[in-house]
C-alpha cells in the first residue's frame, strides 16, 4: 500500500488553487492538472508499506495544531509549477513533527 501524510484542503483553498489552474489553462499552459478531489500538501511520502497501523501509531505522538493557510504567490521551476503557502514556519515545524515520529 502507498503511504503519504498530507493536509486535506477546505473547499476555500481547493476552489483558490482550482482558480489559479484555470488561469493557467487560459494562458495556454499545458499539464496535468490535479484533479480537485486530489489536492492536498503532502508532509511526508511514506512510499510502499503494508502495515499501516504502525504509521497510525507513530502519529498518535504528533501533536496537531490548527493553521490558517492561503495562497502566497505562484512560480514555476523548470516547467514545474507551484502554489506558494503562507504559514511556512507553521508548515515546516508539522512536517518536520509527523517525520520524526516516523523515525
Amino acid at each position: 500500500m502507498r503511504l503519504f501524510i498530507s493536509i486535506n484542503f477546505d473547499r476555500h483553498m481547493k476552489d483558490a488553487l482550482i482558480s489559479v489552474q484555470q488561469q493557467l489553462k487560459e494562458h495556454h499552459i499545458r499539464g496535468n492538472y490535479s484533479k480537485p478531489e486530489n489536492l492536498h500538501l503532502t508532509l511526508a511520502f511514506i512510499g510502499e508499506y503494508s502495515d499501516p497501523d504502525v504509521v497510525l501509531e507513530a502519529l498518535s505522538n504528533v501533536k496537531f495544531a490548527p493553521f490558517e493557510l492561503s495562497l502566497k504567490g505562484i512560480g514555476s521551476f523548470d516547467g514545474l509549477w507551484w502554489a506558494g503557502l503562507s504559514a511556512f514556519e507553521e508548515l515546516k515545524a508539522c512536517a518536520a513533527n509527523v517525520r520524526h515520529c516516523l523515525l
